[in-house]
């Protein structure tokens, strides 16, 4: 029987929360570490439409990249949609976990998953976050040298493609 408790020891064993930036907020948002885990969602951010789906799926556990809470909230409730989505997860009894930052600057985190898709097998970390341990690629941004040049036409369409998107913002400097 797995609880919140062990998929937070698992989570914090690949991404551990001293590598998330200052500014962050990752780890249990809501719920109870004691309770028990069968089903577990995942989302890039919890919306309410992500908890709907979660209460109609019986859900115990949903995991976002993206933290419902930033900064302590000054009050919880249905006024404001932040305190909505936190009243709807503890009436329906369902554990909310982010992990953010120290997801994207984890070895083989977001960072280095985004730069293989690509098929950039080699790649630096632009900046070794300072809590980075021995050995460990960590750090936020990833940095790649060609072996040839490539039009930027050519890479904005790789990264369109390859990551299934319609949009990507560009911005060149001189």
């Amino acid at each position: 029987m797995r609880k919140v408790k062990d998929i937070i020891k698992e989570m914090e064993k690949f991404a551990p929360k001293f590598l998330k930036e200052d500014f962050d907020n990752v780890g249990l948002m809501v719920g109870d570490k004691e309770k028990e885990v069968k089903k577990i969602l995942l989302a890039l951010d919890c919306t309410l439409e992500v908890i709907e789906e979660a209460k109609n799926n019986n859900i115990d556990l949903i995991i976002t990249h993206h933290p419902l809470i930033f900064r302590k909230p000054s009050s919880i409730t249905t006024d404001t949609l932040q305190g909505k989505k936190i009243i709807e997860l503890i009436k329906n009894d369902i554990n909310l976990y982010s992990s953010h930052t120290n997801l994207d600057s984890a070895e083989d985190g977001l960072n280095e998953t985004i730069m293989n898709i690509l098929g950039f097998d080699q790649s630096k970390v632009i900046e070794v976050h300072k809590n980075s341990r021995d050995g460990k690629k960590e750090g936020l941004g990833r940095i790649v040298s060609l072996d040839k040049e490539i039009l930027l036409e050519e890479l904005i369409s790789k990264v369109k493609e390859k990551l299934n998107i319609s949009g990507v913002k560009v911005v060149v400097g001189k």
